[in-house]
């Protein structure tokens, strides 16, 4: 949790690590989540949830939406209670690009794999890299 403390100083805490036995339902997450919330007595003073975009989670934060909504302390009409975590974005960004090159670095690998496989090769390669002025690596 973030939040700001009295001397205007953002203050970073973990609310709880928990096993949430399955099914991983949003209505069970959102159970979970309402019961350290109110554990923390901090129901009426939530802004905003940063999550992934799995599916329970939607059915979760929709649960949450109405829950603390009800207790009329959101803001704009609960339009800024859910926010999607950019890191979670950013992962699926990066596998998707990992998908385009994952031919040519499979590839790359065979090459490696090619050169490495005799002390023969690695000379001939060692005199390439050395013809073209490449700096060796260790």
């Amino acid at each position: 949790m973030n939040y700001i403390d009295d001397e205007y100083k953002l203050t970073k805490k973990i609310l709880a690590y928990i096993l949430v036995p399955s099914p991983h339902t949003g209505e069970v997450l959102a159970d979970f989540v309402k019961a350290i919330v109110l554990d923390w007595n901090i129901d009426n003073k939530s802004f905003d949830l940063a999550n992934d975009n799995a599916r329970s989670n939607d059915v979760m934060m929709e649960n949450l939406k109405t829950w603390v909504g009800s207790k009329d302390c959101l803001i704009l009409e609960r339009n800024l209670f859910q926010i999607r975590c950019s890191n979670h974005i950013l992962h699926l960004v990066a596998l998707c690009g990992m998908k385009v090159v994952a031919a040519f670095t499979e590839s790359i690998r065979e090459c490696v794999k090619y050169v490495k496989a005799s002390h023969a090769r690695i000379e001939r390669f060692a005199n390439v890299i050395a013809q073209v002025m490449l700096p060796e690596r260790d």
